[in-house]
């Protein structure tokens, strides 16, 4: 009969590449901001104290514990290997694309480029700026736990924690 189980395990292969692919494409974005915020959230609660008074806040010890940095990263990686591991047809495309022969008019590509190439390009571009913008929420929630972003009067940012908002959202722009 049919060989349906070598099907069945480029599926489940693809799966997990494509999963470990974007876990680490993820990690990669995540991982450095979670680190500037750990860095910057220590600053600030070292220069200026908790916000919350001198007793702290009901977040204060794990603002300044390392293992709650990596517990978010970790759901966040996780959360978005498993995005980009349901995109596992678009990367076997992509991998194993083939030419039509019929060259674009305009641009002077093959047709096969618009089939098998710039969905999953499209695909990428969209998971770096999902993974930016969920570092930006992410970083902005730390930051207004740990009271570098206070909202008082107006708005105020620390400089550090601010220019690490500036940049990611200089990223966001790219």
């Amino acid at each position: 009969g049919l060989d349906l189980a070598s099907v069945y395990w480029r599926m489940v292969h693809a799966r997990l590449w494509t999963g470990c692919m974007f876990g680490v494409l993820a990690a990669l974005v995540i991982g450095p901001n979670l680190i500037a915020a750990y860095r910057r959230v220590r600053q600030v609660l070292g220069m200026a104290g908790s916000p919350w008074g001198s007793q702290g806040g009901p977040a204060d010890h794990l603002l300044r514990s390392p293992a709650m940095y990596w517990i978010i990263g970790a759901v966040l990686v996780l959360f978005l290997s498993r995005i980009g591991s349901g995109q596992w047809l678009l990367w076997l495309r992509f991998v194993h694309d083939q030419p039509f022969g019929v060259t674009d008019p305009i641009f002077l590509r093959d047709i096969s480029y618009y089939v098998f190439e710039l969905p999953f390009l499209r695909f990428v571009s969209g998971f770096l700026l999902g993974s930016i913008i969920l570092s930006l929420v992410g970083v902005c929630t730390i930051y207004m736990t740990a009271g570098a972003i206070r909202l008082q009067q107006s708005l105020v940012i620390m400089p550090r924690a601010g220019a690490h908002l500036a940049v990611l959202g200089g990223l966001l722009l790219l």
